[in-house]
């Protein structure tokens, strides 16, 4: 089967985001108090929360090394790719959640400029990319070496560690621009796609989960860049074996890593609002909200994606920056500039 250049990244994308959607939905669901917290979720959730987002800034550190855009078109590119879909679903799901006083946390009209400006819920990972993407812009313009700039990272990374107070949110752009940097020096001296067997896949696994398991059986505090590390080894082991092989499993994680942004943006508001549904009609098991918030929160944002990129086209890219090929698959809105 002929394999696409990018198939690796679009099924590592598609594996990452769908564990950001399964956690969502656990955590909105254990939250709102409907069920009680089932025997092992806590380790799978604080094990995924290792290393699913620092995945998507590895990949969109390698990925923008593929871009032979000039500063000016790379700015644009974020400015379109990224902020404005931000400030879209940042203000479209917080106001559905003010006006259905619906969530497990109700935001405020008055607080809205300050949440678009710090980075609210799940959107703090899109405000920490785009200010890691400026500072990567800031870095091509006066052309620092990337062993220069993977240098910068492990000093702020370590500080992080080390328990060091940023302003701002300049904490998060510490604590995550090491996997973006480190993706950025990979793709400078790789000539190729990564290939990982499955002797990567267990050994990266198997470390990963000793590194959460010495940290108590929780979420890594000083081991955690470690464990992100062999995280993001393991994903892409992962979707190194999975792009090798046929079949709907490669189909969907493509899909889904394709419009792994569109999903990220918009699921939160297909699972809070069916789980709010759910409580409505006296549902107060886990597993069947669970699975139906879970699946809601792919299928759902990928049919609006399919609505948007073939009729709407505004809800995750700027129009007058949109081209008219619906049928490309460069057309898709991606994290990667």
């Amino acid at each position: 089967m002929k394999t696409s250049r990018w198939a690796w990244a679009d099924i590592a994308k598609g594996i990452a985001i769908l564990l950001v959607v399964v956690n969502h939905a656990a955590e909105g669901i254990l939250e709102a108090g409907i069920g009680t917290e089932v025997r092992f979720w806590k380790a799978f959730h604080d094990i995924c929360y290792t290393f699913h987002v620092p995945v998507f800034f590895f990949l969109s550190g390698w990925l923008s090394q593929a871009s032979s855009k000039q500063p000016a078109a790379r700015a644009k590119s974020i400015l379109t790719n990224i902020v404005y879909p931000y400030l879209v679903w940042s203000i479209l799901q917080s106001g559905v959640m003010i006006v259905a006083a619906a969530g497990n946390i109700v935001p405020q009209w008055s607080r809205l400029p300050w949440m678009l400006w710090s980075g609210s819920f799940q959107f703090w990972f899109l405000h920490c990319l785009i200010l890691i993407m400026l500072i990567d812009l800031l870095m091509r313009t006066f052309q620092v070496p990337s062993w220069g700039r993977l240098c910068g990272a492990v000093c702020l990374t370590s500080c992080s560690v080390l328990g060091l107070e940023f302003p701002w949110k300049f904490g998060a752009v510490a604590e995550n621009i090491i996997y973006f940097e480190v993706g950025v020096a990979l793709a400078t001296v790789a000539t190729q796609a990564p290939r990982l067997n499955i002797h990567a896949l267990a050994f990266s696994g198997a470390v990963l989960l000793f590194t959460c398991w010495s940290s108590g059986a929780g979420y890594p505090t000083n081991l955690k860049p470690i464990g992100a590390f062999f995280g993001i080894m393991f994903c892409l082991a992962l979707s190194s074996i999975i792009a090798n092989s046929e079949g709907i499993l490669r189909r969907v994680l493509e899909v889904c890593g394709r419009y792994s942004l569109q999903i990220f943006a918009s699921h939160l508001i297909f699972t809070a609002g069916l789980r709010v549904i759910l409580r409505k009609l006296g549902v107060d098991t886990f597993w069947i909200p669970f699975a139906l918030c879970s699946v809601a929160g792919i299928l759902l944002p990928l049919a609006l994606a399919f609505l948007d990129e073939h009729f709407l086209t505004i809800l995750f890219r700027i129009p007058e920056f949109k081209r008219a090929t619906p049928s490309n698959a460069t057309a898709r809105v991606s994290m990667d500039v």
